[in-house]
């Protein structure tokens, strides 16, 4: 309801996500794999490790 009384306000998903990779860092995806940039709960930030190129750092 507050997107629609807001719009302008409202938050914009990009669809990017991010991986944390091993001898990186910080990796910006936009193939779907990791964690989306606005996530909510731990589960989705939990993918930023499990699907990651380069394993679990």
């Amino acid at each position: 309801m507050a997107d629609r009384l807001d719009e302008r306000g409202a938050p914009k998903f990009t669809g990017f996500s991010f991986t944390f990779e091993t001898g990186e860092g910080v990796r910006f995806r936009h193939d779907g794999k990791g964690c989306p940039v606005a996530y909510l709960g731990e589960a989705h930030y939990e993918r930023a490790h499990a699907e990651a190129d380069s394993g679990t750092p």
